[in-house]
């Protein structure tokens, strides 16, 4: 039997209590001056009163005076507000927990509106409303029936876009695995993104509607199979112009920030932020889909 090596093991355990402690302290001396505000002012301000109607004002809940407990959301909350007016960036800020409660709820519904309808013999017809789970489920289940016709007409008109991911897989059910489909332009890095999914439609005609409100990833979509695939035609009027992406984290006590961290391009480079995506075919009509069944298909 191997003799255990007591001393090896107090170096160890010595060792990693070091860097614990290392790292602690490291923490503590570059919060301090944070640490003690926040202190100073959650136990020694005198008008409660004041702190209870500033804490209800920005995060809109009853925190029951416990001002230490939800000081750093009320930090959060105010630089999120700064960044929206200094950089014009309404897309960092944070949900409370009713918020995101209400927030999943919302892209569901809007997610359950999605459907698909036969225009005639060679086309159909499919609203998509988000980009979200539920929606790209959706789509996954209509792939055969989808692919029994030539011509698919998507209609993108007030998709907001959701989540980056499902762009990814969506992209990949049109175009394959192997095109770069987006370009993701960070603060450390420019990442070419290839979707992991295999091409499953094969259609001969792709025409997207959009509008002033398709936007972030339904933009990217549509400009994506624009680049990449020979057979797409866009009409509408010109999307929103939203080329950035947010990432969002988990807090404690059922937070959520969102912030944003990328800007993507086209699969050519093209930035389409504050620009968005001008139209093939220009229509404004409410009767859009008429207009395509009687002068496009």
């Amino acid at each position: 039997m191997k003799k255990f090596n007591y001393k090896k093991a107090f170096y160890i355990t010595l060792i990693v209590t070091l860097v614990i402690v290392l790292l602690f302290s490291s923490f503590i001396y570059l919060n301090i001056d944070y640490l003690v505000f926040k202190l100073f002012i959650t136990r020694d301000y005198l008008s409660t009163k004041t702190l209870d109607n500033a804490f209800t004002q920005e995060l809109g809940i009853d925190i029951n005076n416990k001002y230490y407990k939800y000081f750093d959301n009320l930090a959060i909350e105010e630089l999120s507000k700064l960044l929206a007016q200094v950089g014009n960036d309404p897309y960092t800020y944070q949900y409370t927990p009713k918020e995101y409660n209400d927030y999943v709820i919302w892209r569901e519904t809007k997610a359950a509106k999605a459907y698909v309808k036969e225009i005639n013999s060679s086309t159909i017809y499919m609203l998509y409303p988000n980009f979200t789970v539920d929606s790209y489920n959706f789509l996954l289940s209509n792939i055969d029936t989808i692919n029994k016709y030539d011509t698919l007409i998507i209609d993108l008109q007030g998709d907001g876009g959701g989540d980056l991911d499902v762009l990814f897989d969506m992209c990949g059910i049109f175009v394959g695995d192997k095109d770069t489909i987006v370009i993701e332009k960070t603060r450390h890095s420019n990442k070419k993104i290839k979707s992991t999914v295999k091409k499953q439609l094969n259609l001969t005609n792709i025409i997207i509607l959009i509008d002033g409100h398709s936007a972030s990833a339904s933009e990217s979509f549509t400009i994506t199979l624009k680049e990449l695939l020979p057979n797409v035609t866009i009409v509408g009027t010109t999307s929103y112009g939203k080329g950035i992406g947010q990432a969002r984290i988990n807090l404690t006590k059922g937070f959520y920030a969102k912030a944003t961290t990328l800007e993507w391009l086209s699969p050519s480079g093209i930035s389409i932020n504050k620009v968005g995506i001008t139209p093939d075919i220009y229509y404004s009509d409410d009767n859009i889909l008429e207009y395509v069944i009687n002068n496009i298909i």
